[in-house]
């Protein structure tokens, strides 16, 4: 028997207000800390409705993420293909910070996650990586990639944004100092045109 619209809506309505209150508990206390009884409790859900939308915490933990891994596969592909790779590069870096925007919660659980993204997930964040090493591995054979490696500077992109997006979350000029911050770790300098 195939649901009503009315239950599929408020089936789809109760699924991301459970994702909501997941992805503030894992933010706040650690994928270690957050308990799906407690983030049952918090949804004010019965915790057999919690398991009937999420089997595991695994697959909670990929749900709240899917969103912003999607986004930013999305955006990665898209930046592969456009301009000069200092361009293509901080490109990139903006569109951390519009993941930020969008995901906060997400992106912060993303950051615990580390490399070890898991379930629906994993092959998609497994493309978003493998966009940004083209970005980054185009910007090395131009002799603007900082690091010289790209390897080195896709872990620092990963390991570093997050956190440097949290430590500025209330500045009133946050986004500048987070974008002059990553492209001056992330590129070199243009050299002046020669007169």
């Amino acid at each position: 028997m195939v649901a009503s619209p009315r239950i599929e809506r408020r089936r789809a309505q109760r699924q991301q207000h459970i994702l909501q209150v997941a992805a503030r508990a894992f933010a706040a206390h650690g994928l270690d800390g957050a308990r799906l009884e407690d983030i049952a409790d918090q949804a004010d859900v019965a915790r057999g409705t919690l398991y009937a939308h999420f089997a595991t915490k695994d697959a909670l933990l990929s749900a709240v993420v899917k969103s912003a891994v999607d986004e930013a596969a999305v955006g990665v592909a898209g930046i592969q293909k456009q301009g000069s790779p200092r361009e293509a590069v901080r490109a990139l870096v903006r569109l951390q910070l519009r993941l930020w925007r969008g995901h906060p919660d997400a992106m912060r659980v993303g950051h615990q996650l580390g490399s070890r993204p898991t379930g629906e997930v994993a092959g998609t964040h497994d493309a978003f990586m493998q966009g940004i090493l083209k970005v980054f591995s185009r910007a090395d054979r131009a002799g603007i990639l900082r690091p010289g490696d790209p390897a080195l500077a896709a872990r620092l992109l990963a390991r570093l944004s997050v956190p440097l997006l949290d430590t500025l979350a209330d500045h009133p000029d946050a986004d500048r100092i987070y974008l002059d911050t990553m492209e001056g770790m992330l590129l070199r300098r243009a050299r002046p045109p020669r007169a």
